[in-house]
């Protein structure tokens, strides 16, 4: 009886940064197109390398050209309104003891998003809408506001 353990790759290289990826003496096109290559991602929001913030697909790796892979550790939103495309500003609640002229308001911040430069990706693929709910408090030690509901889970 002969019992024969899958052969194991000589030599894998995958250079994220130079876009070069190999498993023996044959390349790929991608380091997740080797057979013999998990690429195990979150996908979601990235920060990439020039500051702007990209779109990460699930299962992919975050590669920031020229410069490589970026391997993070899992996270965890941990602000109570994590939408990146509001369109109200329910949930949220002025108190009453609240400063003179504080408001809780949905603007069209549109242009100021694009000029920022780092949502372009996001407000292209409609995660954005270029919406955003902005808390306006003239004190700057009274607090204003309460959220009244729970952080989505």
């Amino acid at each position: 009886m002969i019992i024969q353990a899958p052969k194991s790759l000589s030599a894998l290289r995958l250079d994220f940064a130079g876009t070069a990826y190999a498993a023996g003496d044959r390349a790929y096109p991608s380091a997740g197109a080797i057979p013999e290559v998990r690429i195990s991602g979150p996908g979601g929001i990235a920060l990439a390398l020039d500051g702007t913030l990209k779109l990460s697909p699930a299962g992919q790796p975050i590669v920031a050209a020229g410069a490589g892979v970026a391997l993070e550790p899992p996270a965890t939103n941990l602000l109570a309104m994590s939408n990146a495309a509001p369109t109200s500003t329910a949930g949220w609640t002025l108190l009453s003891n609240r400063p003179t002229d504080a408001t809780i308001t949905l603007v069209d911040d549109r242009a100021a998003m694009d000029a920022a430069g780092i949502f372009a990706q996001l407000l292209a693929a409609g995660v954005m809408n270029g919406k955003a709910v902005r808390f306006y408090n003239p004190s700057p030690d009274t607090e204003f506001a309460s959220r009244s509901c729970s952080r989505p889970g």
